[in-house]
């Protein structure tokens, strides 16, 4: 009888590691596929929900801004009012001025074809 060393059998060397008896239950190394669906479905839940809260806060923030923007509209909106009111005032009494002027006082000419005053330093000096 030949004794062999212990890590050597009496199969023959074919380079495939002999097959593993398989009892049911999934090996050490091996994941299940339900473990893989958990471990992809929760991420994606989670991601969802912090994203639907952002949105929901963005959400919130756009109102706020709305409401601030019509608030600043109303405001400009009754200055405008006010402005047009005293413009029209004011143009009113200015037609009222211009009608009591003489018409022989207004000038015909632009005021961009009048010559230029000289300047006093521009005149020659009056002799005393």
């Amino acid at each position: 009888m030949t004794v062999q060393p212990p890590d050597q059998s009496n199969r023959p060397r074919t380079g495939v590691p002999p097959p593993e008896p398989h009892d049911g239950k999934p090996q050490e190394g091996a994941l299940s596929p339900s473990f893989l669906v958990v471990a992809v479905l929760v991420p994606i839940i989670a991601g969802g929900a912090v994203l639907g809260a952002e949105v929901w806060r963005l959400n919130d923030r756009v109102d706020q801004l709305a409401t601030k923007v019509n608030g600043i509209g109303a405001t400009l909106g009754a200055r405008s009012e006010e402005t047009n009111a005293k413009l029209d005032a004011t143009n009113t009494k200015l037609d009222a001025i211009s009608q009591r002027l003489p018409a022989g006082s207004k000038r015909s000419e632009p005021k961009s074809r009048r010559r230029p005053a000289l300047s006093p330093k521009a005149s020659p000096p009056f002799a005393a």
